[in-house]
């Protein structure tokens, strides 16, 4: 009997156990210790049909909410999917005098934008506002938790919106931060912050850096393959103007 969902193979070292991982794209990608009977797979793969099928449904479902309308048929953004932190943000407009475009949270999880919103450049570039100050108050006392908590120190800790690089490490002691991680599932945040302040230890990418990423972050390669495709997760406004 065929069995046609395709998927991809990835040999992780530090793997006990095969696993199966679903990409943001909906993309099957089968992950197996080095030990590994790699003839198994199709089978493992046949085990796990329902899953898989549940699985891709729902990442393909929050990519859709992610993007939002802004992405499907050019219109502004009607909510916002923090992945990260576990939240849906609702955006609602209300139409006002004047060119001024104005943001408030007016219920739990809810956005207002008043003003002119057919002025959408000015809408995104609000919107991106409120998001650097979310990201502030989210990112930054998460990355201060596991600094406290694994021994790994930084002098001070900043949001920033760029356009690739998800953080960065400077001779100073200074964490950036992208406020787009907001979006990225929590597990990839954890790599990212991990990562970041490895550096504080290691300010390079040598064999000894990747080994305490490994201490705090075991599946690290499985998460830096899913980090090549978390771009998927930005809705289109965040980079628009």
């Amino acid at each position: 009997m065929s069995y046609d969902i395709a998927y991809s193979v990835k040999v992780n070292h530090r793997l006990k156990y095969a696993r199966l991982s679903i990409g943001a794209r909906g993309e099957l990608v089968v992950l197996v210790p080095s030990s590994f009977d790699q003839s198994l797979i199709p089978d493992l793969v046949r085990q796990k049909k329902a899953w898989i099928a549940q699985t891709r449904k729902k990442v393909m479902a929050d990519q859709q909410q992610s993007r939002g309308p802004s992405d499907v048929a050019c219109e502004l953004p009607s909510r916002l999917v923090l992945h990260s932190i576990n939240e849906v943000w609702q955006v609602s407009y209300r139409a006002g005098r004047g060119s001024v475009v104005e943001a408030q949270v007016i219920d739990t999880n809810r956005l207002m934008i008043s003003g002119d919103a057919s002025k959408s450049d000015l809408v995104y570039r609000l919107l991106r506002m409120w998001l650097k100050q979310k990201a502030s108050l989210e990112l930054v006392p998460w990355l201060e938790r596991l600094s406290v908590a694994n021994g790994l120190n930084y002098s001070r800790a900043v949001i920033r919106h760029q356009k690739t690089r998800w953080g960065s490490y400077s001779g100073r002691g200074t964490v950036s931060l992208n406020m787009k991680l907001l979006f990225l599932p929590e597990h990839l945040v954890h790599h990212v912050l991990i990562h970041e302040l490895c550096h504080s230890v290691h300010l390079n990418h040598s064999s000894s850096f990747w080994k305490l990423v490994a201490r705090y972050d075991p599946a690290y390669m499985e998460h830096r393959v899913e980090m090549k495709r978390a771009g998927s997760y930005i809705p289109h406004f965040v980079d628009t103007g």
